[in-house]
């Protein structure tokens, strides 16, 4: 649902679901962090030493997100080349502040004035649980029902279609479009299988070829933890969007 990010390996998960933030004085919201542990295809998306599968490397994906907040953090670790590893954290200050989190290097960077909301539930929606729960509070927004249990549904700030089937609250497959550079575009499926109501499994595939593969987690976070989102050291610097776009 949008295009693949200069960031590489984590942002590519954002590509087909329509990530918490630095925590202010005023959270009280129950913060929920969600995970995804497993192995990403380098080699398949055409970045790695040789393009074709089986490039597969160690990669976690985590985004938080509240209840009763559009706020979300989104947070990678792993390789973006096979002989390049980092992290990378974004937070998403609803409804126009983009937080770049510099753990390494501080002070953090805010980009005021653009609008995000629609990235912010992208990665909100990397969750199968919040994206079920967002869905029965807007059903205005699935366009069509299959009698194999497939439904369509149209995300208002998405120009991409995407059909889904699950098992009352359970996602078991999600299927959409994105664009991706060298590729063109291509179908994503996420599949989930639930041995496990606690600790799912999810294969990412592009045009049926598995990119990701991964168990997932949750837990509730602390307000000491929530705190950790946010780099320590020197207050952030802020960039308005004008700034930051300039030639």
């Amino acid at each position: 649902m949008s295009s693949c990010c200069k960031k590489g390996l984590g942002l590519c998960l954002a590509l087909c679901l329509p990530s918490a933030w630095a925590v202010g004085d005023n959270d009280t919201a129950a913060a929920i962090e969600f995970c995804l542990s497993g192995e990403f295809d380098l080699g398949i998306r055409l970045q790695g030493m040789q393009p074709e599968q089986s490039e597969r490397y160690p990669t976690l994906f985590c985004v938080v997100t509240e209840d009763e907040s559009d706020r979300v953090h989104f947070s990678a670790t792993g390789k973006s080349n096979p002989d390049m590893s980092g992290d990378f954290a974004v937070s998403y200050l609803s409804p126009d502040v983009v937080r770049l989190v510099n753990r390494d290097a501080p002070p953090d960077i805010d980009f005021l004035g653009a609008s995000v909301r629609a990235e912010a539930l992208r990665y909100r929606r990397m969750d199968p649980r919040r994206l079920i729960q967002e869905l029965r509070e807007h059903p205005e927004w699935i366009r069509k029902k299959d009698k194999d249990d497939w439904v369509a549904v149209r995300y208002p700030e998405s120009p991409y279609a995407v059909r889904m089937r699950r098992d009352g609250d359970q996602l078991l497959e999600l299927r959409t479009n994105a664009d991706m550079p060298l590729r063109g575009r291509v179908v994503v499926s996420w599949t989930w299988d639930w041995p496990d109501d606690l600790a799912p499994v999810v294969s990412v595939t592009l045009n049926d070829a598995e990119v990701f593969a991964a168990r997932a987690s949750w837990r509730t976070l602390s307000e000491t933890r929530r705190r950790d989102c946010r780099s320590s050291g020197d207050s952030e610097r802020d960039i308005p969007l004008d700034a930051a776009v300039a030639p």
